[in-house]
Formats: structure tokens, C-alpha cells, sequence
């Protein structure tokens, strides 16, 4: 064979290997007691959104709501179906944009 289809064959393989590697490596710690009781206790746990509701985003509970109000409403109103940028470079100050805590 010529030089740079060795190279390339050269390239391929130890890409194949390499890959081959970290597959063997992840299935070994995966398969480990110490993974498989780190999982266990894991899902044993309440997740952090069922611990404390009074801890929630604000941002996130408007994205939310807009987002439950936009899907009641007739997509062909104009927006769009999900609501998604619809205020998007809008604001009540005319400035263009609108900051996160509603400060000009």
C-alpha cells in the first residue's frame, strides 16, 4: 500500500481503538457495586424539585405560565403555537428589550 493510505488506515484504527477503550472502560464502571450503589441511593432520594417548593425560579414559573397560557390559546391568532419569542425584542418601555427583573 502507499504511505498515505497507511497514515489514514493508521488514523482510522487508533480512532477505533481509542473508542473501543472508553466503551470497555465506562461498561467496567458501570457495572461496578460502588456505581451501582450510588445509583440506588440517588434515586432513593426526593429529587431537589419536590424538596422545597419555596425555593422555585421565578423566571421559570413566568416561562411556565406563559407557556401553559400560550397552549390554551388559537395558534392561528397570530403568535406562535407555542409561544416562544413572542415578546422577543418587544417591551412596555419601547426600549427594545426588557431586563429579568423588570427594571428599565
Amino acid at each position: 500500500m502507499r504511505a498515505p493510505i497507511r497514515k489514514s488506515l493508521r488514523k482510522w484504527a487508533v480512532g477505533v481503538g481509542c473508542t473501543l477503550s472508553i466503551a470497555l472502560l465506562l461498561q467496567n464502571i458501570k457495572n461496578s457495586d460502588a456505581f451501582q450503589g450510588a445509583q440506588s441511593a440517588a434515586t432513593d432520594s426526593p429529587s431537589l424539585a419536590q424538596e422545597d417548593s419555596s425555593t422555585r425560579d421565578p423566571v421559570m414559573q413566568e416561562w411556565q405560565d406563559q407557556s401553559q397560557s400560550s397552549s390554551l390559546s388559537d395558534p392561528s391568532a397570530g403568535g406562535s403555537p407555542s409561544g416562544f419569542g413572542d415578546r422577543i425584542g418587544r417591551s412596555d418601555t419601547g426600549s427594545g428589550f426588557r431586563s429579568r427583573s423588570g427594571q428599565s
